[in-house]
């Protein structure tokens, strides 16, 4: 009896995942391409997160798939933060331009006032060592997050997250496929004192596989079914 619920239970999640295939662990499965070219970092972010894979480590035959998931949880990051709007900001401001409740936290990414600084040094630091973005392309980044371009957006998201300490193996794991990353390196990296409002959207907008399975069948989706003790003569 417990080999036929743990069947069916199998074969839920084979319906769920469309492909007749369980993902081991939080890995999901890269979309195939349907004849139109999928949406990318630019040319310059581009050109970055080559330098990074390099210093990464990562295997050339891999790249493709470590910068798809890369954008990927850019993507997520953005609608968690903002629903990917430039103009949302978290504080009020007065008529002179003073903020007088919440944060500082403006654009898709939400970034603050001290972390635009964090971010632009980091950049600055990148560059020097030869795997940046160029000073006049960071000269031009504006102090309001609100008013950057995607371009620079991503530009000091992914600076900022692969200057961070401790983030190089969360990275790794991120291209790789892991989707329990993501939320790690989120919470660690990005936004580190979320609110129960917060989470909810993680949950919801960068989902694990987990995650996705529960939505779908309910919490008790990965409880052990009881065993059958009963004595069939």
């Amino acid at each position: 009896m417990a080999f036929e619920k743990l069947g069916g239970f199998l074969g839920n999640l084979k319906g769920l995942f469309g492909n007749n295939k369980v993902f081991e662990g939080d890995k999901a499965p890269m979309a195939s391409p349907r004849g139109e070219p999928s949406p990318m970092f630019d040319a310059r972010s581009m050109a970055y997160l080559d330098k990074q894979m390099d210093r990464l480590g990562i295997d050339p035959n891999e790249r493709d798939a470590f910068t798809r998931n890369m954008y990927d949880w850019s993507r997520q990051v953005r609608n968690v933060e903002s629903d990917n709007r430039p103009e949302a900001a978290a504080g009020k401001y007065d008529e002179f331009g003073n903020l007088t409740s919440g944060t500082s936290a403006k654009g898709v990414y939400q970034f603050t006032d001290a972390s635009v600084d964090t971010a632009r040094n980091r950049m600055l630091y990148a560059d020097k060592k030869g795997r940046g973005y160029g000073n006049e392309f960071i000269q031009g980044i504006s102090q309001n997050p609100s008013e950057w371009s995607d371009e620079q957006a991503d530009a000091m998201f992914l600076s900022n997250m692969m200057a961070q300490t401790g983030s190089d193996d969360l990275l790794r794991q991120i291209g790789g496929g892991d989707q329990k990353a993501r939320q790690d390196a989120y919470y660690k990296f990005h936004h580190t004192a979320p609110d129960e409002a917060t989470i909810n959207r993680v949950n919801k907008m960068m989902p694990t596989i987990q995650d996705q399975v529960v939505a779908e069948q309910g919490a008790d989706a990965f409880t052990q079914p009881a065993e059958d003790t009963s004595q069939n003569f």
